[in-house]
């Protein structure tokens, strides 16, 4: 008798998704005209940028514990750095998808009959008065110059330091590019705190 019952409600609880509610989605808030110009309040802010803003620091929503005057407030730090940050941002995040999405060129394999034997004692075209052939400019140094120009930390590896700039003989290895906020800025050495990680690291001489 009793193994029957439990028949009759296994099969209840299989063919009724009731009784294993499926768990609730995050729902983030619509960033509106009125929800912008409350977060802003009395301040110079440029309402268009603070929204942008407000749209990509959404993904910190639930760590800040769905506080959005914390995300108001990495936004107001963002554009304190550039007025224009979240225009810079797009920027660089779309043209780093798009070398990220261009093929490389294949090598173009010579023929062995057609490769021609060097010329000895014969300077290369542009060569230094050392007599070295001058390196390819490489691209991705001025990306990285760009995104430090607004504070985004291209991924690579970095000495550790503690708040002052004082290195602390570790690495810390970016395997993609971060946000950071500047804490210190001397000449071109700057002291960077990672916004993910928390971390100090030193950028330039």
């Amino acid at each position: 008798m009793k193994q029957g019952i439990f028949d009759s409600v296994r099969k209840v609880v299989s063919e009724d998704n009731d009784f294993m509610p499926a768990p609730e989605a995050e729902v983030k808030p619509e960033i509106t005209d009125e929800l912008v110009s409350e977060l802003i309040g009395g301040e110079d802010l440029d309402p268009d940028q603070v929204a942008k803003g407000l749209q990509v620091e959404l993904e910190h929503y639930a760590t800040v514990a769905k506080e959005m005057s914390v995300i108001m407030g990495i936004v107001k730090d963002h554009l304190a750095e550039s007025p224009k940050y979240y225009d810079y941002l797009a920027e660089m995040e779309a043209k780093m998808a798009e070398e990220a999405e261009t093929p490389q060129d294949e090598e173009e394999v010579i023929p062995e009959e057609e490769v021609e034997a060097p010329v000895e004692d014969e300077e290369p075209v542009g060569a230094a008065d050392e007599g070295k052939v001058p390196t390819k400019r490489d691209d991705s140094e001025a990306t990285r110059k760009e995104l430090l120009e607004v504070n985004i930390v291209p991924k690579g590896v970095y000495a550790v330091s503690d708040k002052g700039g004082k290195a602390s003989g570790e690495k810390i290895q970016l395997d993609v590019a971060e946000e950071g906020s500047v804490v210190s800025k001397e000449g071109n050495k700057k002291v960077i705190q990672l916004n993910k990680g928390k971390n100090y690291i030193v950028i330039g001489d």
